[in-house]
């Protein structure tokens, strides 16, 4: 079953049976692999938990005390 296969079936309520295999890189890089759109996710910026904590948007990244 491909990635929109699985998709298509978790919207419709069902269960997916995801391969052993799923919780590993390879697995993860093999969706990837599939992903018509992947060349635009360096187009984004994917926040950090330290980043969301930020009051200003100057780039930098706080330090671990949040400063």
């Amino acid at each position: 079953m491909d990635f929109l296969s699985k998709v298509k079936t978790l919207r419709a309520g069902e269960k997916v049976d995801f391969p052993p295999t799923a919780r590993t890189l390879h697995y993860a890089k093999s969706l990837d692999d599939e992903d018509e759109i992947s060349h635009l996710r360096d187009q984004f910026i994917l926040p950090t938990k330290a980043s969301l904590k930020k009051k200003s948007l100057d780039g930098t990244i706080p330090d671990a005390h949040g400063e």
